[in-house]
């Protein structure tokens, strides 16, 4: 019995100890304390950005051409005679109109007198004292005023005479007489009128007489017939020419100056009149001149396969002259518009090469997009590349490698690159 007791009153103390233990679990733990301060809030990379550009890229053919003038012309001679004198020697410039040389003009000079008497002959005859003046009636001539005096003389004679016959106070005879001198006095006036446009014909003959005597005068001076560069002066005082041969002096009309080339026929397609093309020369190597074509061969050369071309050079140097070799370069064709970055924009880690693009933007926030590009010629700053990107968009260049796809920076600083010559 005490054995059983024993054992309810050990079942019974285990069974509250159990009771005990599950209440304490059944407590709920305390909540930690609030935390007072705010979280921390890490600051955003800045960086600075820069955006791409299409440049047309064009294949270029290599010619040689020569830079030639517009056109040599021999200086003809208008006078006859001997040089007198030579104003200008070989490579010296000249203006249109400027007088190169004179030809002696003692014979010319004294026809022009010899005319210009017989012209105030002339005029003396119909009363005028130079070609000025004008003859405003017939009745102002000397001749026409004498013979119509005459005239009207001859007249009151008859008159007077003719009333006498009829009252046969004169004779037969007498009245004849004044009869036969009317006549003649009214024949006289007549040819007297008749004088006057022969003298007026004398008289314009005799004025074009002085002109061409001093024309010849006025040509004895030869004036350059272009502007340019004397080319060549093979004359000399003393020698003789003739109206109408060569002084011996040449001038090259330089401007407008052109390049003359050959340019093979394949290219044919390549080449139109208006089409622009560039060169460079020998002496200034890093100057690069435009021209236009102004001028294509009527046929291709059967030898050469070619055909000549003419291009007009715009605003030439002041420094080029005819002669000079010509470095030429003609666009063949034109290549699809590539993409230019800055080059500090491609981040290139184990041979590939990525960007990182501003794929959407709030404020100075931006989240960036990498984007696998293909990279080609470089040119100066400016590289080209190949992949997914707008030539548009916005492109991270600085602090590349500690960028995330999908990471988040603050935009600083745009960045300009010059753009090189060879891209404008």
């Amino acid at each position: 019995m005490g054995h059983r007791v024993r054992n309810v009153l050990v079942a019974t103390l285990i069974a509250l100890c159990l009771s005990a233990c599950g209440k304490h679990s059944e407590r709920k733990s305390p909540e930690p304390a609030a935390s007072t301060s705010a979280p921390y809030e890490q600051k955003r990379l800045k960086v600075s950005y820069g955006q791409g550009f299409l440049h047309s890229v064009e294949r270029t053919l290599p010619l040689v051409g020569t830079v030639v003038a517009d056109k040599s012309v021999t200086v003809p001679s208008r006078a006859t005679g001997q040089i007198v004198e030579v104003y200008v020697v070989q490579g010296e410039r000249v203006s249109q109109g400027q007088i190169l040389a004179t030809v002696d003009t003692s014979d010319s000079r004294l026809a022009v007198r010899k005319s210009q008497a017989e012209l105030a002959q002339e005029l003396a005859v119909l009363g005028l004292k130079s070609p000025q003046d004008k003859l405003r009636s017939v009745d102002q001539v000397p001749s026409v005023i004498k013979a119509k005096a005459t005239l009207e003389n001859a007249k009151e004679n008859l008159d007077r005479y003719e009333k006498l016959h009829r009252e046969h106070l004169v004779s037969d005879v007498d009245y004849l007489q004044k009869k036969t001198a009317y006549v003649t006095a009214e024949a006289d006036y007549r040819a007297a009128l008749e004088s006057v446009t022969q003298n007026m014909a004398s008289v314009r003959a005799a004025q074009l007489s002085v002109a061409i005597n001093q024309k010849k005068v006025t040509d004895a001076v030869v004036r350059a017939p272009v502007s340019g560069v004397v080319d060549e002066v093979t004359t000399a005082p003393g020698a003789y020419v003739s109206a109408g041969s060569n002084t011996g002096i040449v001038i090259l009309k330089d401007r407008p100056l052109y390049v003359s080339l050959d340019v093979p026929q394949i290219h044919l397609a390549q080449l139109a009149v208006g089409k622009i093309l560039t060169f460079k020369t020998p002496a200034y190597p890093d100057q690069t001149v435009t021209a236009r074509v102004a001028q294509l061969g009527g046929r291709v050369n059967s030898n050469s396969g070619a055909i000549p071309a003419r291009a007009e050079i715009l605003s030439p140097p002041s420094w080029m002259v005819p002669g000079v070799s010509a470095e030429v370069e003609l666009m063949a064709e034109r290549l699809p518009d590539k993409l230019l970055v800055p080059q500090a924009a491609v981040l290139t880690q184990a041979g590939k090469s990525s960007v990182f693009v501003v794929a959407s933007r709030s404020g100075d926030t931006a989240t960036l997009k990498k984007v696998q590009v293909k990279v080609g010629q470089q040119s100066g700053d400016w590289v080209v590349v190949e992949g997914e990107v707008d030539p548009y968009q916005k492109l991270v260049t600085s602090d590349l490698l500690g960028l995330d796809d999908g990471g988040k920076v603050e935009l600083g600083q745009e960045i300009k690159p010059e753009i090189p010559e060879s891209l404008r």
